[in-house]
């Protein structure tokens, strides 16, 4: 008798079995070893075989079923002239016209059984989170029924070919059959409890997270009824998107919950690019840094598409120890090289026509893989609250704030000033938008700067579909509908437009909104040196008593979340700027019941919102200060073997920072 039997598994063993084949009420005899051997060649055909190096198992392929719709009429009998045969040459006009109305009277029936076809063909699209899905019932044009053109009014066969009517897709046919199943209401509804669904099945809820976002776009006033409805649309569209990407997230944040900083390419997975150079023979792959720079690429040829991703995320961190760097010669001059004891993985992309240049070129290749660890390592924590608390750039931990003038150019005007957003730093660089009026001096200048940053986060905000007659413009607009800027140049159509409208909007939020936060992990915090300072955290020692003590442990299992309040600290004055919705009280509130919500049960968040400040110095305690500190002290943080001489003052300059700001909260 097993003991604990629960952990043990049956398993046949044909050699310790007695296996007695009868046939006709006869014992055949047979030979045990041969039985064996099929036995184990079967075994071993039905054992799933992975490719090299794959570190899953792969996904069975389905069998497709052929759910063509066929005509009910195709069935019928041959006296009711509605068939393939259709009727006799010598049929009457009354029997004609008689089949006719038969044919039309049946077409609505035929609709509704082809419609039932086409939502079962379907099904894994109804069934999918898919980002791309426009709708959740699916019909199918009918144009296979026989001599169904007859039924069309709006075919005129003098105008135009049956075929041509069959694919255009803007005959009122196909127009009945696109509008009619659903209103875009009735879509978004349907669409959003699908996604419901399919994301309780993995126990996530998104309903706070929706309830927040619909009464923050009724919280802001608006011009109209009809931009008010507008915004709700747009909002219901944006959360499906943003549902989507949280359930295709799913397996990654899961798999990682109990990391700390990931691998980049984990987050964003533009950062390797994988190449299939021979069909089924070879993979060649390159690395991009955080600027889509391509940085390494293959040393040789990988024989599986999973085996050169493996390779690139193997070199992803190799690349971050500048003692695994070298310098080699090649044809035409040098490149850099990765190597791990004798073996080279990885060569530069870059060429170098001198050995001094290419070995100077090692220190900053060796930043630009430090930032892009800065960017993109983010710990699993870090990218589901990006998802929790609606931050748009998923995946980057990108720099909050960003100098005014990094982009936006003021010049002047005569007498007078204007400004004008570029795409890059560069001052070359494309003009996106231009101001519309001019303005007295800087400071004005600046103030219209900040009123453009804050209406073109709006999507509403823009117009692309004027002048009337083409080319079309953007126009940036403030909520009164005063034009603020528009393009410089011109769009053939509005999509294309709208497009670039989005481009503008999506840059203006990446390097303006300050919508994000930083995520500090106490114990990488913990001196290393009797004099480094200590974290300073006073708890209430009594809810009911205004009385603090200092924590006794401000280390273990602890993390802080650093967030911009949303306020600037000029002088005296406390006014209000970028992030608008992180002063909202509610959304605080949210914000910090979201992370309790999402921090393991051993784990205390502290959560601070910082001001920014005016012509801050280096001593005050504000966020610009403290984002400058993290994010070195992070660079660092992300080069292996660092010594304690480069990462000491570092950390402990963060440290006093975030003193200064525990005392102040």
């Amino acid at each position: 008798q097993l003991l604990d039997s629960i952990r043990h598994i049956p398993r046949l063993s044909p050699g310790k079995c007695k296996i007695v084949f009868i046939r006709n009420t006869v014992e055949v005899a047979y030979d045990m070893n041969m039985a064996i051997a099929l036995f184990e060649e079967k075994k071993t055909l039905a054992t799933v075989e992975l490719e090299a190096d794959t570190p899953d198992l792969p996904l069975p392929e389905g069998t497709r079923f052929p759910l063509d719709y066929y005509p009910v009429q195709n069935a019928l009998p041959l006296t009711y002239g509605v068939g393939i045969d259709g009727l006799p040459g010598t049929a009457t006009d009354e029997r004609k016209a008689q089949a006719k109305q038969l044919k039309g009277y049946l077409f609505f029936f035929e609709q509704m059984l082809a419609g039932h076809y086409a939502q079962l063909a379907n099904v894994n699209s109804f069934f999918s989170a898919r980002p791309d899905v426009e709708t959740t019932l699916y019909q199918q044009p009918l144009y296979h029924l026989p001599r169904v053109s007859d039924l069309f009014a709006d075919f005129d066969p003098a105008a135009e070919t049956w075929e041509d009517f069959q694919t255009d897709p803007d005959n009122t046919y196909r127009q009945t059959l696109n509008t009619a199943l659903e209103t875009e209401d009735q879509f978004l509804d349907r669409r959003h409890r699908m996604l419901d669904h399919l994301l309780s099945r993995h126990g996530e809820s998104l309903e706070d997270f929706m309830a927040m976002a619909y009464r923050q776009i009724y919280a802001t006033p608006a011009a109209s009824a009809e931009i008010q409805e507008q915004r709700r649309r747009t909002t219901a569209h944006r959360l499906l998107q943003e549902k989507a990407a949280f359930y295709y997230d799913l397996p990654d944040l899961h798999q990682g919950r109990l990391q700390s900083f990931g691998l980049p390419a984990w987050r964003k997975k533009t950062l390797i690019r994988v190449t299939e150079v021979v069909p089924g023979v070879t993979w060649a792959w390159q690395i991009l840094d955080y600027t889509g720079t391509a940085l390494w690429q293959q040393e040789s040829m990988e024989p599986t598409a999973t085996a050169a991703q493996l390779k690139a995320e193997e070199v992803m961190s190799l690349s971050t120890v500048i003692a695994n760097y070298s310098v080699a010669p090649v044809a035409g001059g040098f490149r850099l090289q990765i190597s791990s004891g004798a073996v080279v993985f990885a060569k530069s992309v870059q060429l170098f026509l001198t050995l001094l240049d290419a070995t100077n070129a090692i220190p900053v290749a060796l930043q630009r893989v430090v930032q892009t660890w800065v960017r993109h390592g983010l710990a699993p924590l870090e990218a589901r609250l990006y998802h929790l608390l609606e931050i748009a750039t998923i995946g980057d931990r990108r720099q909050l704030v960003t100098p005014v003038t990094d982009y936006f150019e003021i010049y002047n005007d005569g007498i007078f000033k204007r400004f004008r957003l570029r795409q890059t730093p560069d001052p070359l660089s494309p003009v996106l938008l231009e101001s519309e009026t001019n303005f007295p001096d800087v400071a004005a200048t600046l103030v219209a700067i900040d009123v453009a940053i804050r209406s073109g986060l709006a999507a509403e905000n823009y117009e692309t579909n004027l002048p009337a007659a083409g080319p079309f413009e953007i126009r940036l607009k403030n909520t009164a509908g005063v034009i603020l800027a528009r393009s410089p140049g011109t769009f053939a159509t509005p999509a294309a437009a709208t497009a670039a409208a989005g481009l503008i909007r999506q840059q203006l939020y990446r390097y303006f909104s300050l919508e994000g936060f930083y995520m500090v992990e106490h114990i990488l915090l913990y001196p290393v040196a009797a004099t480094d300072p200590l974290l300073a955290i006073e708890d209430s020692s009594n809810p009911c008593q205004p009385i603090v003590v200092p924590r006794k442990d401000t280390y273990s299992f602890q993390i802080t979340f650093v967030f911009p309040s949303g306020y600037v600290r000029k002088g005296l004055l406390r006014e209000p700027c970028q992030p608008d919705r992180f002063r909202d009280l509610e959304f605080r509130e949210y914000a910090e019941r979201t992370i309790r919500k999402a921090c393991p049960g051993h784990i205390l968040p502290v959560v601070l919102w910082v001001d920014r400040v005016e012509g801050f110095l280096p001593v005050d305690a504000c966020f610009e200060n403290f984002e400058t500190h993290y994010r070195n002290w992070l660079a660092a943080y992300f080069t292996d073997e660092v010594s304690e001489a480069v990462i000491g003052p570092l950390r402990n300059s963060l440290v006093d920072m975030l003193n200064k700001l525990y005392a102040m909260t």
